[in-house]
């Protein structure tokens, strides 16, 4: 989940929380608790205070959930089974402070604008064809700024298939779309299927601050390109296992742009690299920080994301003592966890994590 990258500021605010209870679903109310959200880590000094939002399912039930520093619920929205597709699982969600309204990504079923305060469905935009990220983002179309939705498709995505797509919010029209056949050719088109079916495994796609690119990560590559918005040409390219893993498997996610002179990318890292979390200068791949959980105790991470005060809130799976938890966790750029939050008493086995993105919000 991110911010910046489309021109959306994210804002929550603590305890406004409330609902209709009606039948488009949901499940809100003011502060409460569940116990298997447990915050064991909270330095209220260096940590970014706010809440934290995320999206989850750990008992078969897709949820978007808000707390607060203590881990209390603030806000939940339980995903109706009129919105459930395929994966029946929510993976993105993002508050959209100027409408007040959450949009809601369900994999391989669409993606859904949800009024905050009534949580009754406001916009809706059908497609199988749809997992991982959607962002709402501002682009020029036929000369007018004209506000679209921007998302990927890699949850079993095949060569023939668009990878990115952008509809416009108005009239759902495709307006743009980025196969990734159409830019590479050999060892890729060889590569075959993974083991879930996809090709590529597009995971996360941004448009980038200036308006006129297009950030794309190819998990099953091992990369994060950047497009010309025009022509859809390759303008960058990063290969993450080349750098951090020869050989091996580091399955990038999130890559997350982060805005200077040079540019970087924070990006999420697994299997066979040594770090979660990576940043680098872009495209020139120079090493700015790096990130791993003590004692190699951080199974996977999936999501990153670079807070104001400059820590870095990341999550994933942690694996202590052979009990393996969703945690989500800040730490200070000298890597200190100054907060922690996991959902325990429902271990995670082998899935990717029942918690696949979360964002702290500031109070």
């Amino acid at each position: 989940m991110k911010t910046g990258m489309s021109g959306v500021l994210l804002v929550l605010v603590l305890g406004c929380g409330g609902g209709s209870g009606d039948d488009t679903g949901g499940d809100t109310g003011s502060s409460g608790g569940d116990p298997r959200f447990e915050v064991d880590v909270y330095d209220a000094a260096k940590a970014y205070n706010g809440t934290t939002f995320f999206s989850l399912k750990y008992d078969s039930v897709p949820r978007v959930v808000q707390v607060d520093m203590s881990g209390n619920v603030v806000w939940e929205y339980e995903i109706p089974s009129t919105m459930s597709g395929g994966s029946n699982s929510t993976v993105d969600a993002e508050y959209l402070a100027d409408t007040n309204t959450v949009l809601i990504l369900v994999g391989q079923a669409g993606i859904f604008e949800v009024d905050y305060a009534t949580e009754s469905v406001v916009w809706s935009h059908l497609d199988a064809e749809v997992s991982h990220d959607a962002d709402r983002v501002l682009v020029d179309v036929g000369g007018v700024p004209t506000e679209c939705i921007l998302y990927v498709w890699g949850m079993g995505d095949q060569l023939d298939d668009a990878q990115v797509k952008m509809v416009r919010k108005d009239t759902k029209e495709l307006v743009w779309s980025w196969k990734a056949v159409d830019h590479f050719g050999e060892p890729y088109l060889s590569m075959g299927l993974g083991g879930d079916g996809s090709w590529t495994h597009a995971n996360a796609v941004s448009l980038l601050p200036s308006g006129d690119k297009v950030m794309i990560s190819l998990r099953d590559f091992q990369m994060t390109v950047v497009v010309d918005y025009a022509t859809g040409n390759i303008l960058n390219q990063y290969d993450w296992a080349a750098a951090y893993a020869p050989g091996g498997d580091v399955d990038p996610h999130e890559p997350e742009w982060i805005s200077g002179t040079p540019n970087h990318v924070l990006v999420c890292l697994q299997n066979d690299a040594a770090y979660q979390a990576v940043e680098i200068e872009w495209p020139a791949g120079v090493e700015v920080w790096t990130y791993a959980y003590p004692n190699d105790q951080l199974r996977t991470a999936r999501d990153a994301d670079r807070l104001p005060n400059g820590n870095t809130l990341i999550q994933g799976v942690l694996n202590q003592g052979g009990t393996q938890d969703s945690v989500i966790f800040e730490v200070t750029p000298s890597g200190e966890i100054v907060w922690q939050m996991r959902l325990v008493g429902y271990e995670e086995a082998l899935t990717p994590g029942f918690i696949y993105k979360a964002q702290r919000v500031g109070s």
